[in-house]
């Protein structure tokens, strides 16, 4: 059965990073695209009947389809079938889950705006809200993602946390062609258990070995966070990889640092597994 990935999708110069991002590996994955826009109820007068109100619905729907339709080309390049465009009126999670089921979505794209919406995504909002109703892999873009042809794939793990392994094979089948690497990070605090933490990282390279080029980096001393960001920005065509759950989102500080220092301010992608 084809499958497809889906760009949540508002017009903004965000939302067109997003869109450019998915779009790429769309083609690398031989994957449909597909644009999601979440309108906003329309406006009608108190006094208006049914019929009018169905009138102006299916006006502001004409609009927005017709809209999305032209912001895509001038993005792309390229025009956008129709059955590909979407519009929701309803729950948006309701509306993706009904979308994924029928087209198979493996990948939901969404553009980050920067550090206030960072916060307020990753802290309980809009696309935490989704991950945990839809059961789609998200990735995050950052609007100052400079281009790439290829994916270093970055998987932040920590013992403390079971790692779902199937959930990550999976991706990875999605774009096998185009992922060079594959290194499994862990960062260790003054609480931590060394030996634990070694050990967890090889049974992951282990696991991964075949087929892969694989290794594992293990961030430790007196400011791990920071050797983990001067890593990163040294490390071309990076990506990181988290599962929902595991420590770089439950946990405070690192995800403070995982968001704000390596997905904005680094403009690294950030891929959020169910």
């Amino acid at each position: 059965m084809q499958y497809s990935f889906l760009v949540l999708y508002d017009f903004s110069q965000y939302a067109r990073q997003a869109l450019r991002v998915a779009h790429q590996w769309s083609g690398w994955a031989g994957a449909d695209l597909h644009i999601l826009y979440n309108q906003e109820a329309t406006f009608a007068p108190a006094m208006a009947d049914q019929q009018v109100r169905q009138q102006l619905d299916a006006h502001s729907r004409s609009e927005a389809f017709h809209r999305l339709q032209r912001s895509y080309e001038e993005t792309i390049g390229a025009p956008i079938p129709a059955k590909n465009v979407h519009i929701s009126v309803k729950n948006l999670a309701f509306t993706i889950t009904q979308i994924s089921s029928q087209y198979n979505t493996r990948l939901l794209f969404a553009g980050l705006k920067g550090h206030g919406v960072l916060k307020r995504i990753f802290m309980g909002s809009t696309v935490l809200k989704l991950l945990d109703i839809v059961d789609i892999p998200i990735v995050a873009i950052p609007h100052k993602l400079r281009a790439f042809e290829k994916i270093n794939l970055h998987v932040g793990v920590s013992y403390h946390y079971i790692f779902h392994s199937i959930r990550l094979q999976q991706f990875i089948q999605l774009l096998a062609n185009k992922i060079h690497s594959l290194v499994f990070i862990s960062v260790l605090t003054t609480e931590d258990d060394r030996q634990q933490a070694v050990r967890h990282l090889s049974r992951l390279r282990a696991t991964f070995k075949e087929g892969e080029d694989v290794h594992t980096r293990l961030f430790e001393g007196n400011n791990p966070f920071a050797e983990v960001k001067a890593y990163m920005r040294n490390q071309e065509d990076s990506v990181l990889l988290v599962q929902k759950g595991s420590r770089a989102l439950s946990d405070y500080l690192f995800r403070e640092f995982f968001i704000n220092e390596l997905v904005h301010d680094a403009s690294i992608p950030l891929i959020i597994l169910p």
